[in-house]
C-alpha cells in the first residue's frame, strides 16, 4: 500500500459518470464505487467519490441538481490530497477535476478502468519544480524522454527480456526496457558511450512508474555531469542503474 504522507488523507475519485440514459449513469456510478475499493487498496487515504452516490440523490438532467452535485464534488477535491484517475474516457467533468487538482497542487495518479485501459499521456510537459522537460510518447518505442538544456535520458523498448531477445511465448518472460543517454553538444544530441542499458523495467509499467525511474536515472547522471568533465566514463553507473526495478 503507497503511504500518502499528508494530513488530508482523502483520496478522490475521478471516473466518468454521464451517460445516454439513467440505467447507463447507475452503471457508472457503481463503477466509482468500486474504483473506491480500488484506491483504498493501493493508497493509505480514505477514497472519496461523490458521482458514486450523489446520482441517487439528486437528478443531474436538471441543471440546478446537478451545478449542485458539481459544486459538492469542487469542495470535496479541495479538501483531498490525491486525485486518481481511472480508465481512457476523460469526460468533461473529469477534465474539470483534473484542472482543478493541478490549480491546487494535487497529485495525479492514473489507472486503469475495470476492462484495464489506462489513460496514458502523451506530449510535452515541462515541470518547474524538477527543472527538466518530459517527452511523452514521440514513437511507439520510446514511452518517455526526460531532459534539460545538456543532458537527455530516454526509454527505448528494442524488445528485450530476461535471457536476450524478449520472448512473447514464454511464461518467464518480460518485455524490459532500455535506457539511453545523451549530451547537447551545442548543436544536436550526442549518444554518450558505456550509457545504454537494459534494465528491469517493464514495458508495460505505468506511467507514475516510467517517469519517477527515468527521472531517478537522470538525476544519477547529471550528477556525474555536473562534478566531472563530459569524458569521464560512465560506465560503472550504467551497469549499476541497469538493476534498477520497480
Amino acid at each position: 500500500m503507497i503511504s500518502l504522507g499528508n494530513t488530508r488523507n482523502l483520496v478522490y475519485v475521478c471516473s466518468p459518470l454521464s451517460a445516454p440514459t439513467r440505467a447507463e449513469m447507475l452503471a457508472n456510478a457503481a463503477k466509482a464505487a468500486a474504483y473506491m475499493t480500488k484506491a483504498g487498496n493501493e493508497f493509505s487515504g480514505r477514497p472519496v467519490a461523490p458521482h458514486a452516490y450523489l446520482p441517487f440523490l439528486l437528478d443531474d438532467s436538471v441543471p440546478e441538481q446537478r451545478e449542485l452535485a458539481l459544486e459538492f464534488g469542487r469542495k470535496l477535491l479541495s479538501m483531498c490530497c490525491l486525485l486518481v484517475v481511472f480508465g481512457t474516457n476523460i469526460t468533461n467533468g473529469m477534465a474539470s477535476e483534473i484542472a482543478q487538482a493541478q490549480e491546487l497542487g494535487i497529485p495525479i495518479k492514473y489507472r486503469p478502468d475495470l476492462e484495464g485501459n489506462c489513460y496514458q499521456k502523451t506530449g510535452e510537459h515541462y515541470d518547474p519544480q524538477k527543472k527538466v522537460t518530459f517527452v511523452w510518447r514521440e514513437s511507439e518505442d520510446n514511452p518517455l524522454r526526460i531532459h534539460d538544456d545538456l543532458l537527455l535520458v530516454e526509454w527505448y523498448n528494442a524488445d528485450e527480456g530476461y535471457w536476450g531477445d524478449y520472448d512473447p511465448d514464454n511464461p518467464e518472460d518480460e518485455n524490459l526496457l532500455r535506457f539511453d543517454v545523451s549530451i547537447f553538444n551545442g548543436e544536436s544530441w550526442e549518444p554518450v558511450d558505456d550509457a545504454s542499458y537494459c534494465t528491469l523495467i517493464p514495458a508495460n509499467a505505468d506511467d507514475d512508474q516510467l517517469a519517477s525511474c527515468l527521472y531517478y536515472i537522470f538525476r544519477q547522471y547529471r550528477n556525474v555531469v555536473d562534478r566531472y568533465p563530459v569524458e569521464h566514463s560512465v560506465k560503472k553507473l550504467g551497469e549499476s542503474l541497469s538493476w534498477i526495478s520497480m
